[in-house]
């Protein structure tokens, strides 16, 4: 985690150069990757800075965080908080690609999600209108903050309450096959699910958030029979 400090993000670059250079990465915005700053409270400008999407819709557009955040989040570490949303479109926000059989979706947990918003309507318009089973019949979607956990780390967060609200009913009606998170630092695997339920029509859920980092991996679990 670079955590506001840019020459971690430098680091890491040189860490990973000998990885990145010889294999396909997407990157998906995380609430480590937030950084608000503490002078204009910017969002996300290492994130963007650092990767260049080769599927980019357009020039990123991010908004301040607003006043009714500021002294919470600063107080809290703005660096990454977890229960956040704030307004960050195109650029390395949200995109999508193919890879051989998959057409693959990837989407921002802490911009705005809701129904109107311009993530919403990009992926309503993205499953309707660019989205053939035909030719890639597998669909894929990849953010940060998982909609079902068994964890206690991370229960109902704003983001992930939201996108369960009111993209989750995209990804039934349009056939979602997996959706891939990481937050929690585990693995988890769900049956499909709608409305919080186990449901046929909707997607596997994996948490994969199981990799190197400094805060461990969570030990606490809602339900004992997921031990």
């Amino acid at each position: 985690y670079a955590d506001s400090d840019p020459y971690r993000w430098i680091s890491w670059m040189e860490l990973m150069e000998p990885l990145v250079r010889t294999t396909s990465v997407h990157v998906a915005a995380g609430n480590h990757e937030i950084e608000c700053d503490a002078v204009n409270y910017d969002i996300f400008v290492q994130y963007e800075h650092y990767f260049r999407n080769p599927n980019r819709i357009g020039p990123a557009k991010t908004e301040p965080v607003d006043n009714d955040y500021r002294q919470t989040l600063w107080n809290q570490s703005c660096s990454a908080p977890s229960n956040f949303q704030g307004i960050y479109n195109f650029g390395n926000s949200f995109y999508s690609y193919h890879h051989g059989l998959v057409h693959i979706v990837v989407l921002n947990s802490y911009s705005d999600c809701r129904r109107g918003s311009v993530q919403y309507e990009w992926l309503e318009s993205e499953l309707r209108d660019r989205f053939n089973r035909s030719h890639t019949p597998w669909l894929l979607v990849a953010f940060h903050s998982p909609l079902y956990t068994t964890f206690f780390g991370h229960i109902d967060e704003i983001e992930a309450v939201r996108m369960r609200e009111h993209m989750e009913p995209l990804f039934v009606e349009y056939g979602v096959n997996l959706v891939v998170c990481g937050h929690d630092h585990a693995y988890m695997r769900t049956f499909p699910m709608a409305n919080s339920r186990i449901d046929p029509r909707g997607p596997v859920h994996l948490t994969l958030g199981a990799g190197g980092n400094r805060e461990g991996h969570p030990f606490s679990y809602r339900n004992p029979f997921f031990k």
